[in-house]
Protein backbone atom coordinates (compact mmCIF):
# COMPACT_ATOMS: atom_id res chain seq x y z
CA UNK A 1 0.00 0.00 0.00
CA UNK A 2 1.13 3.54 -0.82
CA UNK A 3 1.71 6.35 2.05
CA UNK A 4 1.93 9.39 1.80
CA UNK A 5 4.74 11.72 4.08
CA UNK A 6 4.11 15.03 4.49
CA UNK A 7 6.73 16.60 5.69
CA UNK A 8 8.64 19.91 6.91
CA UNK A 9 12.18 20.52 8.20
CA UNK A 10 13.43 22.50 10.96
CA UNK A 11 16.60 23.57 12.63
CA UNK A 12 17.10 22.92 16.35
CA UNK A 13 18.76 23.33 19.40
CA UNK A 14 18.61 20.31 21.66
CA UNK A 15 18.06 21.28 24.86
CA UNK A 16 15.35 23.45 23.65
CA UNK A 17 13.34 20.61 21.22
CA UNK A 18 13.74 18.70 24.51
CA UNK A 19 11.80 20.84 26.87
CA UNK A 20 9.02 21.55 23.77
CA UNK A 21 8.54 17.86 23.26
CA UNK A 22 7.86 17.34 26.87
CA UNK A 23 5.56 19.99 27.26
CA UNK A 24 3.76 18.22 24.55
CA UNK A 25 3.83 14.98 26.01
CA UNK A 26 5.82 13.79 23.20
CA UNK A 27 6.21 9.45 23.42
CA UNK A 28 10.12 9.14 23.01
CA UNK A 29 10.48 6.39 20.13
CA UNK A 30 14.37 5.67 20.63
CA UNK A 31 17.23 6.24 18.92
CA UNK A 32 19.00 4.40 15.58
CA UNK A 33 21.76 4.85 13.06
CA UNK A 34 21.08 3.51 9.98
CA UNK A 35 22.78 3.94 6.28
CA UNK A 36 20.96 5.28 2.99
CA UNK A 37 22.54 4.85 -0.49
CA UNK A 38 20.77 6.70 -2.92
CA UNK A 39 20.81 5.40 -6.95
CA UNK A 40 20.11 7.14 -9.88
CA UNK A 41 21.28 7.47 -13.53
CA UNK A 42 24.81 9.27 -14.07
CA UNK A 43 22.64 12.29 -15.71
CA UNK A 44 20.48 12.27 -12.68
CA UNK A 45 17.60 11.48 -14.35
CA UNK A 46 15.36 10.25 -11.17
CA UNK A 47 16.46 13.32 -9.03
CA UNK A 48 15.59 15.44 -11.63
CA UNK A 49 12.04 14.19 -11.63
CA UNK A 50 12.34 14.12 -7.67
CA UNK A 51 12.29 10.10 -7.45
CA UNK A 52 14.79 9.33 -4.49
CA UNK A 53 15.58 4.96 -4.57
CA UNK A 54 17.37 4.00 -1.88
CA UNK A 55 18.47 1.44 -0.04
CA UNK A 56 18.08 1.75 3.75
CA UNK A 57 20.01 -1.34 5.79
CA UNK A 58 18.31 -4.56 3.76
CA UNK A 59 15.69 -2.47 2.73
CA UNK A 60 14.62 -0.86 -0.87
CA UNK A 61 12.26 2.69 -0.77
CA UNK A 62 10.82 4.63 -3.29
CA UNK A 63 9.82 8.54 -2.66
CA UNK A 64 8.62 10.35 -5.21
CA UNK A 65 7.82 14.12 -4.38
CA UNK A 66 6.23 16.81 -5.69
CA UNK A 67 7.35 20.70 -5.45
CA UNK A 68 7.67 21.78 -2.08
CA UNK A 69 4.48 23.68 -1.47
CA UNK A 70 5.22 27.24 0.18
CA UNK A 71 2.59 28.07 2.92
CA UNK A 72 1.32 31.62 2.35
CA UNK A 73 0.40 32.20 5.65
CA UNK A 74 3.84 31.64 6.60
CA UNK A 75 6.19 34.61 5.86
CA UNK A 76 8.69 32.74 6.14
CA UNK A 77 8.64 30.84 3.23
CA UNK A 78 8.69 27.36 5.11
CA UNK A 79 7.87 24.84 2.42
CA UNK A 80 5.84 21.78 3.19
CA UNK A 81 6.62 18.48 0.44
CA UNK A 82 4.68 15.79 -0.35
CA UNK A 83 6.37 12.36 -1.25
CA UNK A 84 4.16 9.22 -1.76
CA UNK A 85 6.68 6.12 -0.49
CA UNK A 86 6.67 2.34 -1.73
CA UNK A 87 8.61 -0.23 -0.20
CA UNK A 88 9.97 -3.52 -1.38
CA UNK A 89 11.62 -4.25 -4.93
CA UNK A 90 8.24 -5.94 -6.22
CA UNK A 91 6.19 -2.52 -5.47
CA UNK A 92 9.15 -0.01 -6.59
CA UNK A 93 9.71 -2.23 -10.01
CA UNK A 94 6.18 -1.78 -10.87
CA UNK A 95 6.32 2.12 -10.04
CA UNK A 96 9.48 2.18 -12.10
CA UNK A 97 7.83 0.67 -14.91
CA UNK A 98 5.78 4.08 -15.51
CA UNK A 99 9.00 5.38 -16.75
CA UNK A 100 9.92 4.99 -20.13
CA UNK A 101 13.63 4.85 -20.06
CA UNK A 102 13.17 1.70 -17.59
CA UNK A 103 10.87 0.16 -20.82
CA UNK A 104 13.07 -2.97 -21.45
CA UNK A 105 13.52 -3.73 -18.26
CA UNK A 106 11.33 -5.44 -16.71
CA UNK A 107 12.66 -6.80 -13.04
CA UNK A 108 14.07 -4.47 -10.03
CA UNK A 109 17.47 -5.97 -10.91
CA UNK A 110 17.43 -5.23 -14.58
CA UNK A 111 16.60 -1.66 -13.46
CA UNK A 112 18.45 -1.35 -10.63
CA UNK A 113 21.74 -2.07 -12.73
CA UNK A 114 21.40 0.64 -14.78
CA UNK A 115 22.25 2.94 -11.93
CA UNK A 116 24.64 4.12 -10.19
CA UNK A 117 25.09 5.17 -6.12
CA UNK A 118 23.85 9.11 -6.42
CA UNK A 119 25.27 9.79 -2.24
CA UNK A 120 25.57 7.61 0.59
CA UNK A 121 24.48 9.26 4.21
CA UNK A 122 24.52 7.60 7.50
CA UNK A 123 22.27 8.91 10.10
CA UNK A 124 21.57 8.69 13.72
CA UNK A 125 17.96 9.68 14.33
CA UNK A 126 16.40 10.66 17.49
CA UNK A 127 12.69 9.75 17.21
CA UNK A 128 9.22 11.18 19.04
CA UNK A 129 5.64 10.54 18.50
CA UNK A 130 3.26 13.25 19.07
CA UNK A 131 -0.38 11.12 17.72
CA UNK A 132 -0.47 7.98 15.59
CA UNK A 133 0.62 9.68 12.57
CA UNK A 134 2.48 12.36 13.49
CA UNK A 135 6.11 12.10 14.50
CA UNK A 136 9.25 14.36 15.03
CA UNK A 137 12.54 13.34 13.76
CA UNK A 138 15.84 14.83 14.95
CA UNK A 139 18.94 13.67 12.45
CA UNK A 140 22.45 13.62 12.91
CA UNK A 141 23.95 12.76 9.83
CA UNK A 142 27.31 11.60 8.39
CA UNK A 143 27.64 12.93 4.75
CA UNK A 144 29.80 9.87 2.96
CA UNK A 145 31.13 10.53 -0.73
CA UNK A 146 30.66 8.08 -3.20
CA UNK A 147 33.71 6.37 -4.73
CA UNK A 148 33.49 8.68 -7.93
CA UNK A 149 33.43 12.10 -6.23
CA UNK A 150 36.93 14.16 -6.11
CA UNK A 151 35.99 15.93 -2.95
CA UNK A 152 36.70 12.60 -0.04
CA UNK A 153 36.23 13.86 3.27
CA UNK A 154 33.12 13.16 4.98
CA UNK A 155 30.90 15.85 6.74
CA UNK A 156 28.26 16.01 9.38
CA UNK A 157 24.97 18.10 9.43
CA UNK A 158 22.25 18.05 11.85
CA UNK A 159 18.29 18.70 10.75
CA UNK A 160 14.72 18.01 12.35
CA UNK A 161 11.48 17.19 10.62
CA UNK A 162 7.96 16.69 11.27
CA UNK A 163 6.24 14.21 9.79
CA UNK A 164 2.68 13.36 9.08
CA UNK A 165 1.67 10.16 7.31
CA UNK A 166 -1.62 9.57 5.20
CA UNK A 167 -2.53 6.28 4.34
CA UNK A 168 -6.53 6.41 3.85
CA UNK A 169 -6.89 6.09 -0.06
CA UNK A 170 -9.42 8.63 0.31
CA UNK A 171 -7.22 11.44 2.25
CA UNK A 172 -4.06 10.42 -0.02
CA UNK A 173 -6.42 11.88 -2.66
CA UNK A 174 -7.29 15.33 -0.87
CA UNK A 175 -4.54 15.12 1.28
CA UNK A 176 -3.32 18.76 0.43
CA UNK A 177 -6.43 20.31 2.05
CA UNK A 178 -6.63 22.89 4.86
CA UNK A 179 -6.64 20.05 7.44
CA UNK A 180 -3.18 18.62 6.94
CA UNK A 181 -1.80 22.06 6.46
CA UNK A 182 -3.86 23.22 9.69
CA UNK A 183 -1.89 20.67 12.22
CA UNK A 184 1.68 20.92 10.53
CA UNK A 185 0.79 24.83 11.50
CA UNK A 186 -0.30 23.97 15.24
CA UNK A 187 3.30 21.36 15.53
CA UNK A 188 5.63 24.19 14.07
CA UNK A 189 3.70 26.44 17.00
CA UNK A 190 3.72 23.73 19.97
CA UNK A 191 7.78 22.89 18.99
CA UNK A 192 8.64 27.04 18.42
CA UNK A 193 10.40 25.74 15.22
CA UNK A 194 9.97 28.96 13.10
CA UNK A 195 12.77 29.77 10.79
CA UNK A 196 13.89 32.84 8.46
CA UNK A 197 16.27 30.69 6.67
CA UNK A 198 16.24 28.29 3.55
CA UNK A 199 16.49 25.11 5.01
CA UNK A 200 18.47 22.50 3.76
CA UNK A 201 17.65 18.65 3.83
CA UNK A 202 20.43 16.11 4.27
CA UNK A 203 20.26 15.16 0.30
CA UNK A 204 20.54 19.06 -0.45
CA UNK A 205 23.14 19.77 2.02
CA UNK A 206 25.07 16.44 -0.08
CA UNK A 207 24.75 18.09 -3.32
CA UNK A 208 25.99 21.24 -2.03
CA UNK A 209 28.95 20.04 -0.90
CA UNK A 210 30.05 17.48 -3.17
CA UNK A 211 27.68 18.31 -6.23
CA UNK A 212 27.64 21.88 -6.27
CA UNK A 213 26.84 22.15 -10.35
CA UNK A 214 24.38 20.03 -9.87
CA UNK A 215 22.78 22.01 -6.68
CA UNK A 216 22.59 25.14 -8.75
CA UNK A 217 20.56 23.44 -11.25
CA UNK A 218 18.80 20.86 -9.47
CA UNK A 219 14.90 22.28 -10.01
CA UNK A 220 13.63 20.65 -6.50
CA UNK A 221 14.71 20.73 -3.07
CA UNK A 222 13.84 18.19 -0.81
Amino acid sequence: MAALEIEQKFVYEMQTIAKRLSQCHARFLGQKTFLDTYYDFSDRKLALRNIWLRQRQQTWELKSGNIPKVDPDHLNGLGTTYYVEREGKEAISKELDTLPFFASYPSFDAKLSLLHPLAIIETTRTSYRLNDHTKIDLDNARLIPTADLARKDEITYSIGEIEIMVYDDNELRTSHSDRVESEMKQVRAALGVETSTKLLSKLDRYFLEYLPDFYKSYPYHT
